[in-house]
């Protein structure tokens, strides 16, 4: 949030905003937000109402599913659960513009296959949504983007704020937001292997990836 933030400052000429949720944390200057770590689309579903009757946000940056598939939902039926949920939003106010995420990776071998198979059908699902709610892919964010089985490190984060602006300057200005600067350029990036020495004291050596 706090890169797109950055973005939104430096590039969204004219374009005014505000972040709105139940949520605040900080490193971020506007905090509020609506994200939610371990949820499914099933915890969303029964809290979307509230959140869009207190809220009324004109758009919404939906990234969902990836749970689902880890409690052990099949991809369709993960895909189903999210067309019900873009229309739950959607019945509130048709306007509101709706920024569906194709998932980013998942390092879990796992779980890959059944996420990799929901990542497809998602924008089939985009596409049978009607107005108003489109596709970003967020797929690119995997391997060393990654820094566990499941969530980014910063360099993912960065890519996924990178994209997130990208759709939404396309949607909102026809593309006339400033250029911000592609993580995507980097060929380097750094991996902090954390060790503890024998007095106690932590120490982190940097590998290149």
């Amino acid at each position: 949030r706090a890169v797109l933030q950055a973005h939104l400052k430096a590039g969204a000429t004219g374009f005014r905003y505000n972040f709105v949720g139940s949520m605040s944390d900080r490193g971020a200057p506007d905090r509020n937000h609506e994200g939610h770590g371990g949820w499914t689309i099933d915890d969303l579903g029964g809290r979307i109402d509230e959140w869009m009757l207190n809220y009324r946000p004109d758009i919404v940056l939906l990234h969902a599913g990836t749970n689902n598939i880890t409690v052990g939902d099949s991809p369709a039926t993960t895909a189903e659960k999210l067309q019900s949920l873009i229309a739950q939003i959607r019945s509130h106010d048709p306007d509101t513009k709706i920024f569906v995420a194709k998932v980013i990776k998942s390092r879990d071998p796992g779980r890959r296959p059944n996420t990799n198979a929901y990542e497809s059908l998602i924008p089939g699902v985009v596409a049978a949504s009607g107005p108003d709610v489109y596709l970003v892919d967020q797929s690119t964010i995997a391997g060393t983007d990654i820094y566990d089985w499941t969530h980014p490190n910063d360099f993912g984060y960065a890519k996924m704020a990178y994209n997130w602006y990208n759709a939404m300057d396309k949607v909102i200005a026809a593309g006339a937001w400033k250029p911000v600067a592609s993580p995507y350029r980097l060929r380097k990036a750094y991996i902090c292997q954390l060790h503890f020495d024998l007095g106690g004291k932590r120490a982190c050596f940097k590998r290149a990836v």
